[in-house]
């Protein structure tokens, strides 16, 4: 039965392999028989937010691809399995009971193996599928990432069940989460970015990585022209590093665009270096574990990058930091910083609006700075007022410079005075504004019977506030058209009384809303 032994080329192969030498891996074996059910999610990265405005979607691309697969290892029968790289089953036949332990002690187990208890995290599973393989390939001439379908992974799960029904068959249940696709570079699950203190220790390594890269890929004229220019733009990171550290130059600032630059130019050499395995393993017949040697170097290399760009978001590299400075005045303060050169009648303002208060932020985008060396009568407020021209700026120059006073200054100390460029705020904004309008206004007072008030000064009396709504709707509902409110000949249904009751402008504005919504 030469079909029922080699159902393992329609099954599934598990590999872990470690990182830094993933072309061999340290142990690989193929389901003796393909699994019953296998299922994979390809999830996308997409966020909904539902507001009265309507659904917003911000999509973000693919996202994980959880994996389920579930099956039997058989019974008693023999079956050839498939393994590669220093596995220690090539060639090997397995029944269902022996096929279940080694997977499981071998594979789904792989980080309790003592060797790897400690350093497991050094290590990926990677799974293919060997049905996916035309079958005119032989899995063995070919690289299998290459005419497979694979997925690196990370094992959420493993289950073993057995029933009494058939107590010799070992049923497994494998969940897992493919962080990307095998054959393309991650771009879901990140590594963490090294840390650094000191950014210029990263030149080193960046150079380093690309010169190794170079010499083996001597024959792909894209590669090497790549690497020379990913070189030539190093060096000019280096000069704009080293002026940063050393605080050289009239206007100081971290060079995070190169630093990007440099990130990006160094993920589009690897796609290159990706794509030439062809050429220099298959072609060139160079040891394709060199070639993944490189590659785990050159991918080394990016994250240096990556550590040059996320170090400009620490606080030495303060150069682009982004400071807020808020200050909240109460209404009281503000009005009288407004109306001082007014009389107390015409600046006017009612107890409720003086309770009130505002926030009103300005935001300053600090792109650099430059070095002041402090005197003996150096203050903040002097500095400000010789930098800004204005006393505004105190707490600013203070939190840049980690300082709480001028008893912190001493003379001959370095003082950063931020390049600031403002951002945009509320100014002149009706809402936060101070000013803003009197909703109701104000109109000469009318007695009952509609005739103007004269004070006893001899001038017109004035309405304000709520009154002057409730005055201006009695107007429109005096007893020449109050009689008429009832014909629904003029739209309003409901009977609303007479005018010159208090409650009776209301309903009227009310049974207005109300019919218009109708």
């Amino acid at each position: 039965m030469p079909g029922v032994r080699m159902m393992y080329k329609k099954s599934i192969l598990f590999e872990i392999v470690q990182r830094k030498n993933p072309g061999t891996p340290v142990e690989s074996f193929t389901l003796t028989i393909p699994p019953e059910n296998m299922e994979i999610e390809e999830d996308q990265r997409i966020s909904e937010t539902e507001t009265f405005g309507g659904v917003f979607l911000d999509d973000y691309g693919e996202g994980l691809k959880p994996i389920r697969i579930s099956g039997h290892t058989g019974g008693s029968t023999l079956r050839l399995t498939y393994s590669r790289g220093s596995s220690k089953n090539k060639g090997k036949k397995f029944d269902g009971r022996s096929a279940f332990f080694y997977f499981r002690d071998t594979l789904m187990r792989y980080k309790s193996v003592e060797s790897r208890k400690t350093t497991y995290q050094n290590y990926d599973l990677y799974i293919y599928d060997l049905s996916t393989i035309p079958a005119k390939q032989d899995i063995s001439m070919y690289p299998i990432e290459n005419i497979a379908e694979g997925y690196a992974c990370y094992l959420k799960k493993f289950k073993m069940t057995r029933s009494k029904e058939r107590p010799l068959f070992y049923n497994y249940s494998i969940e897992l989460v493919a962080v990307r696709a095998l054959g393309t570079y991650n771009e879901m699950a990140k590594s963490p970015v090294p840390s650094t203190n000191n950014p210029l220790s990263l030149i080193g390594a960046l150079r380093r990585g690309l010169r190794l890269t170079k010499g083996y890929f001597t024959d792909v004229r894209n590669v090497m022209d790549s690497v020379s220019d990913v070189l030539d733009v190093i060096d000019d990171l280096e000069g704009q590093l080293r002026a940063f550290i050393n605080q050289a130059g009239d206007l100081v600032y971290y060079p995070f665009a190169l630093a990007s630059r440099v990130l990006t130019m160094i993920v589009g050499l690897t796609d290159l270096a990706e794509a030439a395995y062809t050429t220099m393993v298959v072609t060139a017949g160079k040891s394709e574990t060199t070639f993944y040697n490189i590659l785990s170097i050159l991918r080394g290399t990016s994250s240096s990058s990556a550590a040059l760009v996320a170090y400009s978001k620490t606080p030495d590299a303060s150069a682009r930091l982004i400071n807020k400075i808020s200050r909240e005045d109460s209404r009281v303060q503000s009005s009288i910083a407004q109306f001082k050169d007014l009389t107390e009648q015409e600046s006017e303002i009612t107890s409720n609006v003086l309770s009130q208060s505002i926030a009103t932020e300005t935001i300053y985008y600090i792109y650099g700075y430059i070095i002041v060396s402090a005197r003996q009568d150096t203050t903040l407020e002097r500095l400000s007022i010789e930098y800004f021209d204005s006393v505004d700026f105190i707490e600013l120059i203070a939190i840049f410079n980690g300082i709480k006073g001028d008893s912190e200054i001493e003379s001959g100390d370095q003082i950063r005075i931020p390049v600031i460029t403002k951002g945009k705020n509320p100014e002149n904004n009706y809402v936060y504004s101070d000013l803003r309008g009197d909703i109701y206004g104000s109109d000469i007072r009318l007695d009952a019977s509609g005739k103007v008030v004269v004070m006893a000064s001899g001038d017109l009396a004035r309405v304000e506030g709520v009154d002057n709504l409730v005055q201006a709707a009695n107007l429109r509902l005096n007893d020449q058209l109050g009689s008429r409110l009832r014909l629904t000949l003029y739209g309003i249904q409901d009977s609303i009384g007479f005018a010159r009751g208090e409650t009776t402008p209301v309903a009227y504005v009310i049974v207005g809303i109300k019919d218009t919504l109708m």
